[in-house]
């Protein structure tokens, strides 16, 4: 799975209190790469205000849920500025998100 698949979630998990839905981006960042995420943003968003995620996953019903973005490319400032605002932009409106480079340990 990855970012350029828009229609998937590309890994889910949870811990006790919070349910991790995943994208992994194994992109470099380029002038379109906020738009390529958005799309992907957009089906989990549709995805957590439907029943179909409690359905398909009951282990999130009564859990907080998290997307959180896995970058395998190293971010430059420009590209952390973008998240940092898509960060608060999303938590503006009542979501989690986090992000981070994996770099073979986790985050």
């Amino acid at each position: 799975m990855s970012v350029l698949e828009t229609n998937v979630i590309d890994g889910i998990y949870h811990d006790d209190d919070t349910v991790f839905l995943m994208i992994v981006d194994h992109l470099y960042w380029t002038d379109d790469h906020l738009d390529i995420l958005s799309r992907k943003l957009e089906y989990y968003l549709d995805g957590i205000n439907s029943p179909d995620l409690y359905v398909k996953y009951p282990a999130a019903k009564n859990r907080k849920i998290c997307i959180k973005l896995i970058l395998t490319k190293a971010l430059n400032e420009s590209s952390l500025d973008a998240l940092r605002s898509l960060q608060k932009l999303l938590e503006a409106r009542g979501y989690n998100f986090t992000f981070g480079v994996f770099e073979g340990k986790a985050f």
